[in-house]
């Protein structure tokens, strides 16, 4: 949305979307998630079903409970998550939220997520 020539992407969301056989990012403007936009559940399930088993959910520092919707997504399409670990979270509500949920595989401190990301993407094939 504009107005005034300014740009307000706190009022959109963002998605995967699947366009010419492509997973594509769009920003949309869709009502918020559970009152927030941008929200993480609403990115993390639109990758779910697109990319199902090849899909990593990542949660890092964040007040409230977003994401955690996303990651059981995630999950239940046979993807996998990490969360980071209480130690390096500046906030831990968000990672915290994703494992009481019991939706996240693996916890780890922030210096060591990139590496994990990587890890899990050459395990893949």
């Amino acid at each position: 949305e504009t107005g005034g020539g300014v740009h307000r992407p706190g009022r959109y969301q963002m998605a995967i979307v699947r366009e010419n056989e492509k997973g594509i990012v769009k920003i949309i403007k869709e009502r918020r998630t559970n009152g927030l936009a941008p929200s993480a559940d609403t990115t993390l399930k639109s990758v779910a079903p697109l990319y199902r088993q090849n899909s990593l959910g990542v949660i890092l520092t964040g007040m409230g409970n977003d994401g955690t919707e996303g990651l059981r997504a995630i999950k239940e399409f046979g993807g996998a998550s990490l969360a980071e670990d209480q130690r390096t979270s500046v906030v831990y509500g968000m990672p915290k939220s994703a494992r009481e949920a019991g939706v996240v595989d693996k916890v780890v401190p922030l210096p060591d997520i990139a590496r994990e990301i990587m890890h899990w993407t050459r395990s893949r094939g």
